[in-house]
């Protein structure tokens, strides 16, 4: 008898602590809010489309909602990314296979998408205040990048599922959306430093992945040298992305002046464009324009007028480490059809001074110019290169 009450009370013990574990578990948890709405509604409003032209207007804009929640929200929108992607693998990749009468009863599903690329916009709005979901988007994000391995490439064609298409596309916007995230909430977690280092070597992920890392430098001592550490590694792809970073960065990237020196010469990079990111981050850290003004002379001659225009720019900001440019400028000037172009060379040979004295003779000739902002521009480098008034 003695026994059986024993086991009877050992059963209660039990049976009560499995419902303790229950209720903290399974006991709701607090639910963010806005203005009085939960965080579920402004995610559905969000999803909706519907973006108010003044704020106050009700229900109000869904992003300042978000941004208020803060990180309380966080957790809320990387369940709503993770339920989203596991739905749509599972429908799309079965659509495939169903009878055409079934796919006719029942629609091409694609609001999934819609729902998965809303969590991860949300979430890039958060920011900072996302730091408390690093970790999970992390394996996520590895997830994604997984799965374009695998799968490679999806060709077009009527043999092909639009859905498995769209699939493939819509992780990539994830993707870009995760990445950037990580360089402004993840300066806590060491993990985020080598998957930004990873996305350089990809060229759909690259640019978002370079503005990460510029801001997590901000933040972490360590990226510096590790995009120095890059500059020589095998991947092109990843070391013109690494100077372009390091440009990025300016001044703080001091300590890689010696590797990008290197890069810049021929002998050293054969890729050009790794050259040229590296001479323009010379110029962006220390101010040092010789290895990027032969490029930026090269460009004088490109056929597309908005790049003339940008590189006469370029070449006037650069000030006297200008002069080797002088002779292109001056065939700017002369022989260029468009009048916005000779006016930008002419605005650069003033900002490259008494080192551009030879070019004053066709800056006087430029004076009477039919366009007004040639002829403006010209009478301002004069006065800069002479150091006098103009009779």
């Amino acid at each position: 008898m003695k026994t059986k009450k024993n086991r009877l009370w050992f059963g209660l013990a039990l049976l009560s602590g499995a419902l303790v574990l229950l209720f903290i578990f399974w006991s709701p948890q607090p639910i963010p809010s806005y203005g009085g709405k939960d965080v579920d509604f402004w995610f559905n409003v969000h999803s909706q489309g519907y973006l108010p032209v003044q704020k106050s207007t009700p229900p109000g804009d869904p992003r300042e909602a978000f941004r208020s929640m803060g990180s309380a929200a966080a957790p809320f929108l990387v369940r709503r990314l993770k339920r989203a992607d596991s739905w749509e693998r599972w429908y799309a990749t079965h659509r495939l296979n169903w009878p055409s009468w079934v796919k006719r009863i029942v629609p091409a599903e694609t609001d999934w998408n819609g729902r998965r690329g809303d969590a991860a916009l949300l979430l890039a709005q958060l920011g900072p205040s996302a730091t408390n979901v690093v970790g999970e988007l992390i394996p996520f994000y590895s997830k994604l990048r997984e799965r374009k391995t695998t799968t490679g490439t999806i060709p077009r064609g009527p043999a092909v599922s639009g859905q498995r298409f769209f699939i493939y596309y819509s992780d990539e916007l994830v993707r870009v959306k995760i990445l950037g995230l990580l360089g402004v909430a993840g300066r806590n977690n060491p993990e985020v430093l080598n998957i930004l280092v990873a996305a350089l070597q990809e060229s759909e992920m690259a640019p978002v992945a370079i503005q990460a890392l510029v801001k997590l430098a901000e933040q972490n001592e360590k990226v510096i040298p590790r995009l120095i550490e890059e500059l020589g590694g095998t991947n092109s792809l990843a070391r013109k992305c690494s100077a372009e970073s390091l440009g990025l960065t300016g001044s703080k990237a001091g300590a890689a002046i010696a590797r990008l020196k290197e890069r810049v010469e021929e002998r050293t990079e054969a890729d050009r464009q790794v050259r040229y990111m590296s001479a323009d981050a010379l110029w962006k850290i220390d101010h040092q324009a010789y290895a990027i003004v032969p490029f930026r002379i090269e460009e004088l001659k490109n056929p597309v007028e908005s790049v003339r225009w940008s590189a006469a720019g370029f070449l006037g900001a650069y000030g006297d480490q200008s002069k080797p440019a002088v002779p292109a400028l001056l065939e700017i000037l002369k022989a260029e059809k468009n009048n916005r172009v000779r006016g930008k060379a002419a605005i650069a040979l003033g900002q490259i001074g008494p080192a551009a004295k030879e070019a004053v003779p066709a800056l006087k000739e430029a004076l009477k110019d039919e366009y007004s902002n040639v002829r403006e521009a010209a009478e301002g480098a004069l006065k800069k290169i002479e150091s006098t008034e103009i009779p």
